[in-house]
């Protein structure tokens, strides 16, 4: 059990592990989620989570990217649970040449759309698009999220899909924000 003082605040390694013998207005920080919490008339009280940033590489750094549904998918953790998409960004992890490629490419983009499998639900109302001489989404270009269907639930199948692969990106990955609702 770690339990630390930082001036007015207590640092301890989980939930179960916050002292019951402070007093009122006491703040305290949960290494185990970054959640923070006071104490109100003896019971501590969350006030704030922290994002959770999510970035999983799917295809190795030597693998074409081909179009698919479902190129890549992955269940919604516990800690996430209930919580909202905030951004959804994509990458490549490089570009090659073509054999007998002309001077000037074909301008095209990858695109990535990612969906809710579980409850049948678009998550973005457009594609990541990946540009045709970059390899990330940044900075100017993200799908704008589909705040109707923007919430996940534990144990929801998250689906990611190529409906666009431009020849020379390779490896690929998304990086997705989630934030809890703000809602009391």
């Amino acid at each position: 059990m770690i339990q630390k003082y930082a001036g007015d605040r207590i640092v301890v390694d989980s939930f179960a592990n916050l002292p019951t013998n402070v007093a009122s207005g006491a703040k305290a920080t949960v290494l185990s989620n970054g959640n923070e919490y006071v104490l109100r008339t003896g019971v501590w009280t969350l006030v704030s989570q922290p994002e959770r940033i999510f970035q999983v590489q799917f295809l190795s750094d030597n693998q074409s990217i081909t179009v698919g549904d479902n190129v890549f998918h992955f269940p919604i953790p516990y800690e996430i649970d209930g919580y909202h998409l905030t951004r959804a960004h994509a990458f490549a992890m490089g570009i090659r040449t073509l054999a007998g490629e002309e001077s000037e490419p074909t301008q095209q983009s990858t695109l990535i759309t990612i969906n809710n499998a579980t409850q049948g639900l678009e998550l973005l109302l457009d594609s990541i698009p990946i540009a045709y001489d970059g390899v990330t989404s940044y900075p100017e270009a993200w799908a704008r999220i589909n705040t109707s269907n923007d919430v996940v639930m534990v144990g929801d199948i998250i689906h990611v899909n190529v409906t666009q692969a431009y020849g020379k990106h390779n490896g690929l990955g998304v990086i997705l924000t989630f934030k809890p609702s703000t809602d009391d």
